[in-house]
């Protein structure tokens, strides 16, 4: 039977047995197995879950699929257990125009590289409909896992996690101890930030914060607010503008609400790099300067950053290290090697470039307030 605490997926648990049971000769070769609904009572399992297993059993030559009939056992010259399959494996990122997340794809193919693995990428825009809608079209083309930039609540992947199809978040997380994840230790990252800001003599520090409510936003502004509290600067709302996604269009948008609230601001800090890409067209368009009026900080560090025309000062997150492990930890989730769940944050770090000076001779050196 299958046992709700095994760490091993409840379609890897049904597999397992359905195929024993086919090596043991319990269903003869060209011989039906029972039906999917027949495996469900007896296993008191999901259809997704009975589809799966069948799946492999398929791919692996222990059964055939005859439509209207049912499921056959082949020959056992047909079993091939271990040959080489194509792997689907479903990759969603929420921003394909973000050159952030090519890297982090470069990441995960670097690790697929000589594997018979096909990978498939849907883009979700920060749309939750959406990606629920991808989700349930990889489940229904048989992907063996899935690799998710989040867009949903929690709610929605706890839902997915009881269909047993492994699946392991990236960059963005849920504080859940039963989630596979693989992200960058944020709070450290922006924390950094701000101690730069600081330390070039800037009091008046405004935050351009995207993923309202999303815990990496969480963890960003709170490593921010850390590094202020610390200098002795308690900042109030007003200096904090909250964005729901992290569009180019936000960061001209949550530019503007700052500089209109504070109009002798210092420094930002964004916590992406196109929304710092956005907050910079519109310092330029409000007649600023940067960095000798208004000192900028992104987070990401792709080629965004990179090749901006002000090069811009930015928090670095190993992309492609990320893509790489998250695929790592997939992989053994699939194969049933890494069955306990496994959290990783990787380090990173300030790159200081051309967007950060500083403060301007002219500014008030009053704190936040």
């Amino acid at each position: 039977m299958i046992d709700p605490h095994s760490p091993h997926p409840r379609f890897y648990q049904l597999y397992l047995q359905l195929r024993d049971r086919i090596i043991a000769g319990e269903f003869a070769p060209l011989q039906p197995i029972p039906s999917q609904q027949q495996l469900m009572e007896a296993y008191g399992v999901s259809l997704i879950t009975v589809r799966r297993a069948l799946e492999r059993l398929t791919a692996e030559g222990y059964i055939t699929r005859e439509h209207g009939r049912g499921c056959f056992v082949m020959p056992q010259a047909n079993w091939l257990p271990n040959r080489q399959r194509i792997v689907q494996i479903g990759i969603i990122v929420s921003s394909i125009p973000n050159s952030f997340f090519p890297e982090i794809i470069a990441g995960v193919e670097s690790f697929f590289a000589g594997r018979e693995v096909q990978l498939v990428i849907a883009h979700s825009r920060w749309d939750p409909e959406l990606e629920q809608s991808q989700i349930s079209h990889f489940l229904d083309q048989g992907c063996a896992g899935l690799l998710i930039s989040p867009s949903q609540t929690v709610e929605a992947y706890r839902a997915l996690k009881e269909t047993g199809t492994p699946f392991v978040f990236f960059n963005h997380y849920y504080p859940d101890p039963t989630f596979n994840f693989v992200i960058t230790d944020d709070r450290t990252g922006a924390y950094q930030a701000a101690r730069h800001l600081l330390a070039l003599g800037h009091r008046r520090i405004g935050a351009i914060i995207g993923g309202r409510g999303k815990q990496t936003a969480l963890d960003r502004e709170e490593g921010l607010r850390t590094a202020l509290e610390e200098a002795g600067f308690s900042p109030d709302e007003t200096w904090f503008v909250r964005l729901q996604t992290f569009t180019y269009e936000e960061g001209r948008t949550g530019m503007a609400t700052l500089l209109d609230r504070h109009p002798d601001l210092t420094a930002v800090f964004c916590s992406s790099e196109i929304l710092a890409v956005g907050a910079a067209a519109q310092i330029g368009e409000m007649g600023r300067r940067i960095p000798e009026d208004i000192s900028l900080v992104a987070f990401g560090d792709s080629d965004t950053s990179r090749f901006f025309h002000i090069p811009l000062t930015t928090v670095h997150q190993p992309t492609h290290e990320m893509g790489a492990k998250a695929a790592e930890m997939l992989w053994g989730l699939i194969n049933g090697t890494s069955p306990v769940p496994d959290q990783i944050r990787l380090p990173c770090h300030l790159v200081i470039r051309d967007s950060t000076g500083p403060v301007p001779a002219s500014s008030p050196l009053s704190s936040t307030s």
